[in-house]
């Protein structure tokens, strides 16, 4: 591992300890919280517990870092980004060294670089969903110049059948504790597909036949509306899906799903 992110300072114990045993030195990342409250030392306190690092001798300070958008939902700004120089100016006063990175954040933060407004200083990202899914939900948009399909989901019909759009009886919760909603159609015609909630978000399904409706899963399956295509779909076919970056997330760690990787 070349760069460690660490938000505690019995992490940066442990590492050096293992660096001492390898003989090496293990660069880290010291994350700050600015405001999302998810990971990091407050920025309040952040000086002082950062500086305590230097006291680990197989452990380097190769910079500090933030992140925003995914607890809390905080929008990366240039005040806050500042805030985290600031941390890091007073560090390197002290330490009479600069630290090589500034991590400022992640997908949600691209929109500070496209717009020119990105503070001088802040020169590291950790980007996966803009690369993947070419999305940043965060700011609810597609990032310009990146594709929305480089990976694409199938799922095989294991059924299909014409049956009424609203379920025959009193309507409880379903398997997740959710009510289901349902709008009178008369008959459509059905596909059950042989995947579910465990592998999947049925909500961030995208079909790519744009006439069809993802309408609801359960645990192993999930059930959509083919009335509207213009495909004649046939048991055992597969149906394609783009995924947001929830729905994408389980399906990358679901052991169901088989990942084929073509070049």
């Amino acid at each position: 591992v070349d760069i460690t992110l660490v938000s505690e300072l019995q992490t940066v114990e442990w590492l050096d300890k293992i660096a001492k045993r390898k003989n090496k030195v293990q660069n880290i990342i010291y994350m700050v919280d600015v405001g999302d409250l998810r990971e990091g030392v407050w920025y309040e306190n952040a000086v002082n517990e950062i500086l305590q690092v230097e006291k680990y001798s197989n452990i380097n300070l190769k910079g500090i870092g933030t992140n925003l958008g995914c607890f809390g939902g905080v929008l990366p700004s240039v005040k806050n980004m500042n805030i985290l120089l600031g941390v890091k100016n007073e560090i390197e006063t002290i330490l009479n060294r600069p630290l090589e990175i500034v991590s400022g954040g992640n997908s949600a933060a691209l929109p500070l670089i496209e717009s020119g407004n990105l503070p001088a200083g802040v020169n590291h990202f950790r980007l996966g969903e803009s690369i993947i899914c070419g999305t940043d939900v965060t700011n609810n948009r597609n990032v310009p110049g990146n594709r929305q399909d480089t990976v694409i989901l199938e799922a095989q019909i294991i059924e299909l059948k014409e049956k009424p759009s609203v379920p025959v009886g009193e309507i409880g919760f379903d398997a997740f504790g959710r009510k289901p909603v349902f709008e009178d159609k008369g008959k459509r015609l059905k596909a059950i597909l042989a995947i579910g909630e465990q592998d999947i978000s049925s909500d961030g399904l995208i079909p790519l036949d744009d006439k069809i409706e993802v309408l609801h899963s359960s645990s192993d399956h999930t059930i959509v509306d083919l009335t509207e295509s213009d495909n004649d779909y046939k048991l055992g076919d597969t149906i394609k899906f783009r995924m947001s970056y929830g729905c994408l997330l389980k399906a990358i760690t679901s052991k169901y799903v088989e990942k084929v990787v073509e070049k």
